[in-house]
Order: structure tokens, then C-alpha cells, then sequence
């Protein structure tokens, strides 16, 4: 049953879970012995729970009906609703709940309205036990005829008592002497004529009993008459077009069905047109010849009248969707306008310089402007342009812009900045003490003076005999022509003449003494806060080659070396080398040191017990590769001067 729900009460029933679908909670009513019950509320906690005031008692049937709304649609499409999947759903589901109701209603063995049945019989019902029942005319004649036969029996008492009394009134009247005989006889008769009484009064009941029977009989021929016509007018039947009246002649009731033969399905009345109902009442939508009403379909910038009597398409232009297609060899790019995406073959007309081969993106929207971009083949070029020409249906003055390169990581090296006019935002350039705003609109220049400060001479001045060179912190060039004034004087490097630079910032003074004579010699110092550092000569390519030690410290590289690794030695002067291995026990230990592929060394001590130590230590010119091979015990240190 999918309209009513029956549950019988074991005594403690007080809580029943719906099975019965439904819209709204008014369309579910409850009847305990076939009276509507309304001592019942629904569950807060549970949505389809109804929770009994008192327990229903043992034995007792609780009946559960769903009553669907017959007076409207749940939505009008031809009044605006939107024609959407949940709205039809629920519009056929009401039908469903209808016919399912209309169905069930000759199955439930319950009615709660009257039956009119319109001149048709109620056949094989079951006889008669409850005064409410409905009485069968085989009852009713079975009845009857037992009324009929206790009447004659009561007829035949009666007449027989007659006979009797009439016999006993002869023999009182013939003999006096026979009396007491006619008192037995008149005994006889009045007994039987009690018997006749009775009969006639059993009689008598027998036929008030067929009478009600025949009340209750008609009563439910009436109710079952009623039912079936509320059902008939509901459910019209299987017809060949769309009826204008009900089977009685009366005017349609709004959900209405009926089976139209012609066009095989099914079909129900909306208070205003017959529409069918969806592939009769459980198919699908798709099964119908058409909607009912057109409906507009939008994909992209192109709307569609669509009704389902025929297939409808959309091209991609319709939709604005971009389209993918190749452009031949020599083709204007002004003629390409359509958006999608395009693979270049050759090279285009009106394309930027050197764009061969590569691809296309063209964008437009529903207006008269456009965007292109374009790409070489293997060029790592990316154009663009945009307008708005008469190709697109603009105006007669529109035109198509000029194509723009894209910057980026690949070309934005390699572009050539002095080809713009000047840069959007103005640069500070700092030389030396001396900062200047520069754009790119014009050429910018430094002189000495900008770049060294203020008092720095156009030519290097001379240093006479006795100066201090502690003094001389002004930036600049000098010169000292005579070791004689060198001599005189304080704090040269060395007492030879030469040429000395000053170089000066905001927080010290560097020196730098170059020799006469001595072109490979020069020193360098420095001046800050308040102290100068001591001259330090300055070795390059043209120094004479120093010796090892010679601004080399040992330095301890044992986490960073290992055996049978090589390394290269590349300070740019020989280092020296030093490496021990010890070992524990009986056990020797040893190592070879190899030199750009020449074993310099190999040290081996003697087994013994005791602890043993393996030393080696070479020179490893700069440039060669170094490495320890044949190793025994474990490393303990490896140290390098360098």
C-alpha cells in the first residue's frame, strides 16, 4: 500500500515511523476503528514520526491515510512557475499520490465518503455479522424465507388449535360424560395454541430482522454507490479525446484523470486544459510528444524556442564558444575575427615581423572589438593587438591597433631600452659623493670633482719633503718625485718615491702607494675611526712568487676529507699537506699519499700491540689533484697549509 498504513497495537503502541510519502503533514489522517482519531501529534525530533497521547490498546488496528489535495496543482507552468526538474517531479508525484489513493481505495476495505454507484450492483460480499455490515440478498432472502416458513408453521399451530377447540366444543356439546376428555382436549388445544403464539411471535422477529437487514443492506449499497462515484469522478476511464464533463455529466474536477487512447497516455485536468502527465503517471519525461508549453533555451548568445517535437542544435558560433581551425600560408590576420584558437601554417599577412608557423588566439565579445594574440614557432616571441576595425562591424574610422610585444623571462635581457624615448619613472643614479636624476631623455656625466667630492684637483699634486701622509685624507691623486722627500717624511710605506691615491667616504680614508721604479710594488692602508691600519703590500700575477708559508695558516680539514676521494688543490699557490692514521692492537696502520696520479709517500707501521700512527706530509702544487689510497686504521687528523 503506498496510500494508507495499518499497525496493530500490542497494547504498548504509542509511537508509529511513516511509510507513506506526502507533501504536507495536513494530508495524513488516523481512524482507530473506522472513526477518525485525533488524540495524536507529530514527533519533533523524528520527520515522519506520529506519537499517540495514550498508549491504543491490545488488539486495536490504527489506520493511517494519506488524503492528497485535489483542488490545484502543486505548480502552474502556464502561470509562471519555472520549469524546473523538482517542479515537474512534484506535479507528477501529486497525480501519482492521486491515482495511488484512487487505486487503493477498492483495496484499504474502507471509505470514508458516500458511494453513489450510479446504477451498478456491489456483488460478492461476505455475509452479514455486525449490525453495521452490509446485507447480502442471499441473506436477506435466507431470512426472509425463514420469516415465511415460521409464519406458515404458525399458521398450521394455529388452524391445528382450531381443529382442537372445535373438537372439544363437539364433545362438551355430545356428552356431558365424556367431559373430562374435552378438558383434556381443550388442554391440548390451548397448548398448541401457545405453540401457534410463539411461532407467530418468532415469526414476527424474524421478519423485523430481514427488514433492518434489508435497511443495512440498502445503507451500504448506498455507501459503496457513493464511494465508487467519488472515485468515478476522479478516474474517468480509458476515452479516445479529451472529455468536457465528468461520467455524471458534471463539470470536471481539478486533478481529473483519464486514459486517452489516441495518443497512449495518460492525462489530468488542470481547472483550465487537459495536460499530459508525464509518461503516464511513472515514465519519463522524455516519452511525451512534446511540452505542453515552448520553452525558450539560452546556450551562450543564441536562445532557442524548444518544445521536445524536435531536436534543436547549436553551433559554436551561437554559443561565442572559441573554435580551434589552422590558417593557410599568406592569410590576412585582419580577416581573422571568429574567437577560437588557430595553428599558423607559413606566414600571415599583417602579422608582427618574423611570426611564422606558430599559433593564434583571437577574442571578441558580442561588440565590434577584438584581441589577438600571436606566437612564432621556436621564436619566443608574444604579440598583441586589439581594435576595432569594419571587418568586426564597426565604424568606418575604426582600425586595428599595432602589434605590442610581451616582456618576460625569456626576452626581457635581450630587449633594447634605448629604443624608448625615455623611461616612465626617472632614476636616481649615484656615482661616488654625487647622485643625479636620470630618465634616459638625455645623456648624464660625472666629473671627478661629482664622483670624488669637493676640492679634488683636476691633476694629481706633488708632495713635498717632510709630509705626513697621516695627513693627507682629501681625495685624490699625489705624487712624491724624490725618495730624498720620502724619507723626510712620515709614515711611507716605504722611503722611495712614488704615486698615492686617496679615496675617501663617509666613514673612512683607503691609501694606496704605488712605487717608482717598481712597477710590481704596491701598498694599501686604511683610516677609521680614528686609527690608521698597518701598510700591507699587495701580491698579484707580476709579484715574484712568495714562499709557502707566506700568508698561508694551517687549517685543520679533517671532517671534510676522506680516503679514496680526490681533491684539487685550487688556491693558486702550493699548500703543504700533512695527514695522520693511527690503529689500536695488533692491527697496522697506513696510507699512501698520491699527487697528480704520483705516489709521493706510503707509511706502514709494524704489527704489535700497542697504539700505532701512520704519518705523511707533502707539497701539492697549485693546480694538481691530491688524494689518500690503501688506508688502514682510522683518520686522526688531515691538515693543510694554504
Amino acid at each position: 500500500m503506498q496510500s494508507v498504513q495499518r499497525v496493530v497495537s500490542d497494547g504498548t503502541l504509542q509511537i508509529v515511523d511513516l511509510r507513506i510519502s506526502y507533501f504536507d503533514r495536513s494530508e495524513i489522517s488516523v481512524y482507530i476503528n473506522s472513526e477518525l482519531y485525533t488524540a495524536w501529534q507529530w514527533a519533533s525530533d523524528v520527520e515522519d514520526r506520529i506519537v499517540f497521547n495514550e498508549p491504543i490498546p491490545d488488539g486495536v488496528e490504527v489506520l493511517i491515510k494519506r488524503t492528497t489535495d485535489l483542488s490545484k496543482l502543486r505548480h502552474y507552468f502556464s502561470k509562471g512557475s519555472a520549469f524546473t526538474a523538482e517542479a515537474l517531479d512534484e506535479d507528477l508525484q501529486q497525480v501519482l499520490h492521486i491515482a495511488q489513493e484512487a487505486t487503493e481505495s477498492s483495496l484499504v476495505g474502507d471509505f470514508y465518503t458516500d458511494i453513489d454507484m450510479h446504477g451498478h450492483r456491489v456483488r460478492n460480499i461476505s455475509p452479514a455479522v455486525d449490525d453495521s455490515d452490509a446485507l447480502t440478498l442471499r441473506q436477506y432472502k435466507q431470512d426472509a424465507q425463514g420469516a415465511w416458513v415460521a409464519r406458515n408453521q404458525a399458521e398450521r399451530f394455529k388452524n391445528e388449535a382450531a381443529s382442537y377447540a372445535s373438537s372439544a366444543q363437539t364433545s362438551a356439546n355430545n356428552s356431558a360424560a365424556s367431559a373430562q376428555d374435552s378438558l383434556a382436549a381443550a388442554g391440548s388445544a390451548q397448548t398448541y395454541a401457545t405453540s401457534a403464539a410463539a411461532s407467530a411471535s418468532a415469526a414476527a422477529q424474524s421478519a423485523t430482522n430481514a427488514a433492518a437487514s434489508a435497511t443495512a443492506a440498502a445503507q451500504s449499497a448506498t455507501n459503496a454507490a457513493a464511494s465508487f462515484d467519488a472515485f468515478d469522478d476522479r478516474y474517468l476511464g480509458a476515452k479516445p479525446s479529451d472529455p468536457v464533463t465528468d461520467n455524471d455529466g458534471n463539470a470536471l474536477q481539478v486533478g481529473a484523470l483519464y486514459w486517452n487512447t489516441t495518443a497512449n497516455e495518460m492525462r489530468v485536468w488542470n481547472g483550465l486544459s487537459w495536460q499530459a502527465s508525464a509518461g503516464s503517471l511513472v515514465g519519463n519525461v522524455t516519452t511525451a510528444t512534446r511540452l505542453q508549453t515552448a520553452r525558450t533555451l539560452t546556450i551562450g548568445n543564441t536562445g532557442k524556442s524548444f518544445d521536445g517535437s524536435a531536436d534543436v542544435s547549436w553551433s559554436l558560433d551561437e554559443i561565442g564558444a572559441a573554435r580551434f581551425g589552422a590558417i593557410v600560408d599568406g592569410t590576412n590576420l585582419n580577416t581573422v575575427i571568429a574567437p577560437g584558437f588557430y595553428r599558423l601554417f607559413g606566414y600571415p599577412a599583417n602579422a608582427p615581423a618574423g611570426v611564422g608557423d606558430g599559433q593564434l588566439i583571437v577574442a571578441r565579445g558580442g561588440g565590434d572589438t577584438i584581441l589577438q594574440i600571436v606566437t612564432g614557432y621556436g621564436n619566443g616571441e608574444i604579440y598583441w593587438r586589439q581594435g576595432n576595425p569594419p571587418e568586426l562591424g564597426g565604424p568606418a574610422w575604426g582600425s586595428w591597433g599595432p602589434w605590442y610585444r610581451f616582456f618576460h623571462s625569456g626576452n626581457i635581457n635581450t630587449a633594447n631600452a634605448g629604443t624608448a624615448t625615455r623611461l616612465q619613472t626617472a632614476r636616481t643614479l649615484t656615482i661616488g659623493s654625487t647622485s643625479k636624476s636620470f630618465d634616459g631623455s638625455a645623456d648624464a656625466s660625472w666629473s671627478l670633482a661629482d664622483i670624488l667630492g669637493n676640492g679634488v684637483p683636476g691633476t694629481a699634486q706633488e708632495l713635498g719633503s717632510g709630509v705626513d701622509l697621516n695627513t693627507i685624507q682629501t681625495p685624490g691623486f699625489y705624487w712624491q718625485p724624490a725618495d730624498v722627500n720620502a724619507s723626510s717624511g712620515a709614515n711611507y710605506p716605504v722611503p722611495y718615491a712614488g704615486a698615492l691615491m686617496v679615496l675617501k667616504n663617509t666613514t673612512g680614508v683607503t691609501q694606496i702607494y704605488y712605487l717608482y721604479g717598481h712597477l710590481t710594488t704596491m701598498f694599501f692602508r686604511g683610516y677609521y675611526n680614528t686609527q690608521w691600519s698597518p701598510w700591507r703590500e699587495v701580491y698579484h700575477s707580476g709579484t715574484p712568487a712568495l714562499p709557502l708559508g707566506v700568508g698561508q695558516t694551517w687549517q685543520n680539514v679533517t671532517a671534510w676529507r676522506a680516503a679514496n676521494t680526490t681533491y684539487t688543490n685550487t688556491t693558486g699557490r702550493p699548500i703543504e699537506v700533512a695527514i695522520t692514521y693511527y690503529n689500536h692492537g695488533n692491527n697496522a696502520a697506513a696510507l699512501t699519499f698520491i699527487v697528480n696520479g704520483v705516489i709521493v709517500g706510503r707509511f706502514v707501521t709494524r704489527f704489535g700491540s700497542g697504539e700505532k700512527a701512520a704519518f705523511i706530509s707533502a707539497i701539492v702544487p697549485a693546480g694538481a689533484s691530491y688524494s689518500v689510497s690503501n688506508a688502514e686504521g682510522t683518520l686522526f687528523s688531515w691538515a693543510e697549509l694554504r
